[in-house]
């Protein structure tokens, strides 16, 4: 990939991190997707957190601050076990994805794939515009500079 190319997605992923924050999933950066990239395994426990929190998403509230605690009580093989079951019901059946060790130490690679899946998969994006137009709480967020191009 091209300087000009990474130029123009790190604002877009900038600004997906800000709409993620905006509708209540856990803090995540655009580092935690570029480490991903690079199947670096510092990015796989934010990664299985926002998979969680993504398949147990209500558009209708703004705080999912209840999923968020409930990650962190559940043991890591009980969620990785869950998460794994709740895709595969969904159709995510990606046999590299399904053999993912229950620790969350490896693999953010295969859940930076699954993820973009997911939010394919479930319409996030549409959900969250639906609810943004149904509501008048996002435009009280008026930090807008991850979409304007930086020279």
């Amino acid at each position: 990939m091209s300087s000009t190319s990474t130029q123009q997605v790190r604002p877009v992923i900038e600004c997906f991190c800000q709409i993620l924050s905006l509708y209540g999933f856990s803090p995540i950066t655009p580092e935690i997707f570029r480490l991903a990239k690079f199947n670096r395994n510092e990015a796989t426990i934010p990664l299985w957190r926002l998979i969680f929190e993504i398949l147990h998403f209500d558009p209708t509230s703004c705080n999912q601050q209840q999923t968020m605690n409930k990650f962190d009580q559940i043991p890591k093989d009980e969620l990785v076990n869950m998460i794994k079951s709740n895709l595969f019901t969904c159709g995510y059946t990606y046999e590299h994805f399904l053999s993912l060790d229950n620790k969350m130490e490896k693999g953010s690679q295969q859940l930076l794939i699954c993820l973009g899946w997911l939010i394919y998969q479930i319409k996030l994006i549409e959900k969250c515009m639906k609810e943004c137009l149904n509501s008048n709480s996002i435009l009280d967020y008026d930090d807008t500079s991850s979409l304007y191009k930086v020279n």
